[in-house]
């Protein structure tokens, strides 16, 4: 038997032909690429290291192709473990797909292993397989399998009960914006902006793009309106020291204002969804959680600004394919006969992969691995099917999950902490009065220093505002815990 290896680079003219190997295995397992394991002297490593793809074929005849996976050198030989390319022509790292469903499936293997209808030839086809229904079923003779055919019945009850907790956690970039205007006015007695020392005011108001601290670094503030304009002035009452002292006369300032906050953050969010599963076709089967947590996530939103991930039109297609993966691993869960058994491959049995079914003595069993170890003098296969004792006709509820989640308006939010307002014009006044009266007692008011006293007060006094913002949300505070109150059923009878 010509067992023949063709490393071949990717996209590449290069080849090189190897027509020997110590040894070589290939394994094949429902719902996973098959993997060969081979082993070459070690002198050919350097050479084999160069290549991406290798082609087995047996008497000119190819019968795997795959990727170059891994080396393991060692003293005397070289192993090399070769992944079946599900198609030819794409990279072979992992096979790369537009549709959000299958990319999913790529990135989360672990979620659908032994779950999918889709299995894989050692030519890297990909083929669809019925899970609880024969497409081709392949007779073996008992007189093949005498003396290794094992069958084992398992006591394991299926899974009738199944809860599902599913969590995708995610960066948000949330932005919103805020108008303040009415809420600085309001801190004023009169509901108007007002002062004695209106040009201190002014170069100190903030101006538009202005960064305010929110005390949070995720959190960013900027001022996006900014206008501060005169509505006129007020006289107020004149400050008297004493009769030989000229009246001093004051003036409070009204202003309207236009001031508005933009803000942008980068928020964490989590989000769980759990669904019950019910196995009615077996009321005492095993009860049985199961915790995913979703991997890019943040790869998968329609938009960057969701702030649900699961009512999302990709997250809908995910929870749908999640919903229908654990209905297969119930149904297959009810398989609980297994054989075993061994035959020589004379070359004729390239038709045995994981999609078919194989009928020993008039009972069909489905086809879960394939161990193929293949020599120059012969090639034994080993198999391993697992079917019903009694097989059900499941029609599944493939019903879209509907999610409804209400979430307020960010822009809603008060994202105000305080606006301290020191010295506004009122209060201003109020002040200088008592701090003239308080000089006046000490008799250090006179009739030439008394515009000094006032003017230093004023400038040591300016009417300030402080606007101080939350730090908005910047850990996992999304918890969204979203229940499927109606169990999903898995239905149907017995064939």
């Amino acid at each position: 038997m010509k067992i023949q290896f063709k490393f071949k680079k990717f996209r590449g003219n290069e080849e090189m032909i190897i027509n020997n190997a110590i040894c070589l295995s290939i394994i094949e397992a429902e719902g996973e690429f098959p993997v060969a394991n081979t082993t070459f002297r070690i002198d050919e490593c350097d050479a084999i290291k160069r290549f991406d793809i290798c082609e087995i074929s047996r008497n000119e005849q190819p019968f795997f192709v795959g990727y170059i996976k891994s080396f393991a050198e060692h003293e005397e030989r070289l192993d090399v473990s070769l992944v079946a390319l599900c198609n030819y022509n794409v990279t072979p790292s992992v096979p790369k797909t537009s549709d959000v469903v299958e990319k999913f499936k790529n990135d989360n293997p672990d979620i659908f292993t032994s779950l999918s209808k889709s299995e894989y030839t050692r030519l890297g086809k990909e083929i669809e397989s019925g899970i609880t229904t024969p497409r081709e079923v392949l007779n073996i003779t008992s007189s093949i399998i005498d003396g290794s055919l094992k069958m084992n019945i398992s006591k394991d009850s299926p899974v009738g009960d199944l809860t599902l907790e599913i969590k995708g956690a995610w960066i948000s970039k949330r932005v919103g914006s805020c108008q303040l205007s009415s809420k600085i006015a309001n801190r004023f007695r009169s509901g108007k902006v007002n002062t004695l020392t209106p040009k201190k005011l002014v170069n100190s108001w903030h101006t538009f793009g202005d960064r305010i601290s929110s005390g949070g670094k995720a959190t960013k503030y900027f001022v996006n309106m900014s206008k501060l304009i005169s509505n006129g002035t007020v006289m107020l009452p004149p400050i008297e020291v004493d009769s030989a002292t000229p009246r001093a006369v004051l003036k409070k300032h009204i202003f309207d204002n236009r001031f508005g906050i933009s803000w942008d953050y980068d928020q964490f969010m989590t989000e769980i969804v759990t669904m019950k599963f019910i196995n009615n076709l077996h009321d005492n089967g095993n009860k049985k959680t199961l915790k995913i947590n979703l991997k890019n996530v943040q790869e998968y939103l329609d938009n960057n600004e969701s702030t649900t991930f699961f009512a999302s039109e990709n997250g809908k297609k995910i929870l749908d394919a999640v919903k229908t993966s654990i209905c297969n691993y119930i149904t297959l869960s009810m398989r609980n006969i297994t054989l075993s058994f061994e035959i020589l491959d004379y070359g004729d049995s390239d038709r045995l992969d994981c999609s078919k079914w194989i009928s020993v003595n008039g009972t069909s069993y489905k086809i879960t691995k394939i161990e193929r170890n293949v020599s120059p003098t012969e090639s034994r296969i080993k198999i391993i099917a697992m079917g019903f004792e009694n097989r059900p006709s499941v029609n599944f509820n493939t019903a879209p999950i509907g999610i409804e989640i209400y979430d307020s308006e960010e822009n809603n939010i008060d994202i105000v902490q305080d606006i301290a307002i020191q010295n506004e014009g009122d209060v201003q006044y109020e002040k200088l009065l008592d701090y003239i009266s308080k000089m006046k007692r000490l008799n250090k008011v006179t009739k030439d220093n008394y515009r000094k006293f006032i003017t230093n007060f004023l400038n040591e006094n300016p009417t300030k505002i402080q606007i101080i913002l939350k730090p908005l949300k910047t850990k996992h505070c999304e918890m969204k815990s979203i229940d499927i109150k109606d169990p999903i059923f898995l239905e149907g009878g017995f064939t």
